[in-house]
């Protein structure tokens, strides 16, 4: 008979947390600390503040506490409320590398690159095999445009950790962002190997095969994530653009369709379904989608979406209509500073105001 011993952790933990507050009497500051410990491990992190908290009023020098307290606010990203927790830490035990690889990853979330690096590099000066420092790091150094460098810190993190598999897909969706698309497949290959059941990996490697033009791989890839996460609408919608691409016009609009079901509060995937609605010469319907991706916001900007709701409304001989669409998005456009853009929506306007 299999045995299952992770279906038992919470159990185990839950009778843990049992005794530790049986003991409160004998040992109360450490036994709040301990208490904080396990309900971050059940994701109690509110709880676990304020067992933390407690432990930290009896005594006010206990750096784990606030070292613990800080992990548990970077959790619900309360990033601020981390970075001061872990200073306070750090002052009362400046020689703690998790508070410095911690502090370091508040910093990065809040922007403060640099402030960011000079922690994760006293982390590594403390412990030199931390990989999640070095991982941290590569993160830090890439928001700065350091991309070797990143690559750098990347590969030494690998090397410490070869099963760092959120390592190789943070690197993986960096690399796609900087158009090394081959790169970032050759990392999500490695998440995929580490953890077969990664259902974002492949949707993820299926985007950098598309790109590349292996449009029957991307859609495999589609295929795959689909089948290990039927509710993960943004595989959907990548499948149907994989479909549209390859001429399957209505299998790509029942992935639209799929996709705003699962999510009907993202503007990006009404958009996507108007374009393709539009490109099947259904206009009305196009129209009232754009019009939905424009309310509820969209990832691509809302210029595009009021030129392309304009050019709907142009086919279906609404001229007015359509001349305030392109007038909107060619205001957009210059705001982003979009000369071509903007020049063409200025055009269309032209266009109708000389007929």
């Amino acid at each position: 008979m299999t045995k299952k011993p992770h279906r038992l952790i919470p159990q185990i933990l839950a009778a843990a947390l049992t005794l530790f507050g049986v003991a409160l009497c004998s040992t109360p500051s450490s036994t709040y600390n301990n208490m904080g410990n396990v309900k971050s491990v059940l994701g109690k992190y509110e709880e676990a503040i304020v067992d933390y908290s407690k432990a930290i009023v009896l005594n006010p020098k206990d750096a784990d506490a606030y070292k613990n307290r800080g992990l548990a606010k970077l959790r619900l990203g309360k990033y601020e409320q981390a970075l001061s927790d872990y200073t306070k830490a750090l002052d009362l035990n400046p020689k703690n590398a998790d508070a410095h690889n911690h502090r370091g990853y508040a910093k990065l979330e809040l922007g403060k690159y640099e402030e960011a690096i000079a922690d994760f590099n006293k982390a590594l000066e403390l412990n030199p095999k931390y990989a999640s420092a070095y991982k941290n790091r590569g993160l830090a150094k890439s928001m700065l445009g350091k991309q070797e460098e990143m690559n750098a810190d990347f590969n030494q993190a690998f090397e410490l950790n070869p099963k760092e598999a959120n390592g190789y897909k943070i690197r993986g969706l960096l690399n796609f962002i900087l158009d090394k698309k081959a790169e970032a497949i050759a990392d999500f290959n490695q998440v995929i190997y580490l953890h077969p059941k990664d259902a974002s990996a492949y949707n993820r490697r299926g985007d950098a095969k598309f790109a590349l033009g292996k449009k029957a791989e991307a859609l495999a890839d589609y295929n795959k994530a689909i089948e290990l996460n039927p509710k993960d609408a943004d595989a959907y919608n990548d499948r149907g653009y994989a479909k549209s691409d390859l001429g399957k016009k209505a299998e790509a609009l029942a992935d639209y369709n799929k996709a705003i079901d699962l999510n009907p509060n993202d503007g990006f995937f009404y958009f996507v379904r108007a374009n393709a609605k539009s490109d099947l010469g259904k206009k009305e319907d196009a129209i009232s989608d754009y019009s939905k991706a424009i309310d509820q916001g969209l990832r691509v900007g809302d210029a595009v979406a009021y030129y392309n709701r304009g050019n709907a409304k142009s086919a279906l001989g609404k001229k007015a209509e359509a001349m305030a669409d392109y007038q909107k998005a060619a205001d957009l456009y210059k705001q982003q500073g979009k000369t071509s853009h903007y020049q063409d929506a200025v055009n269309k306007i032209k266009k109708f105001s000389a007929k």
